[in-house]
């Protein structure tokens, strides 16, 4: 009977390294990639859910005017605080999104007659795309389209009258 020396000497060379470092480099950067996507999935979310709370309140008359501050912006609160003045302008700032930026808000008027509020954010980007050219009116001003533009989140409600 004779043995068999079945060792073989394996040496991790100089490529061998590179390799493995850059596999495990893809790996993390991939899962990186895939936690930020769902984290700013989820910051979205958010930001879409309060533009649609913002509306909600700004047709049930939940929010005002409350004058203005040191920089000259308009202040607006919950109606349930301090009542300065009642009602909000037909448009402006209001509440702050995810990202530190203000809300946008229009109020309208729609083709049957209800009420319309138009809450959007200037999204991720910080970068306000949706203009005046977004929000279509027919030629007495009543609201017919808005087209929030690129990464802008936006919520338009109507009033249940």
């Amino acid at each position: 009977m004779s043995i068999i020396n079945t060792e073989e000497k394996h040496i991790f060379t100089t490529s061998d390294t590179v390799t493995v470092l850059g596999l495990m480099l893809g790996v993390g950067l991939l899962v990186f990639s895939i936690v930020t996507n769902a984290m700013n999935n989820q910051t979205t979310g958010k930001a879409q859910i309060e533009t649609q709370r913002l509306a909600l309140q700004i047709l049930s008359g939940g929010y005002q005017f409350k004058g203005l501050d040191k920089n000259q912006t308009e202040v607006r609160g919950l109606a349930s605080e301090r009542r300065v003045e009642p009602g909000l302008t037909p448009s402006g700032r209001i509440g702050v999104d995810p990202w530190g930026e203000p809300y946008f808000y229009r109020s309208f008027i729609d083709q049957s007659g209800q009420k319309v509020a138009v809450v959007y954010s200037s999204g991720p980007d910080l970068k306000s795309e949706t203009s005046e050219s977004s929000f279509v009116t027919d030629k007495d001003g009543h609201l017919v389209s808005v087209r929030f533009e690129g990464d802008d989140i936006g919520s338009i409600q109507k009033s249940m009258q």
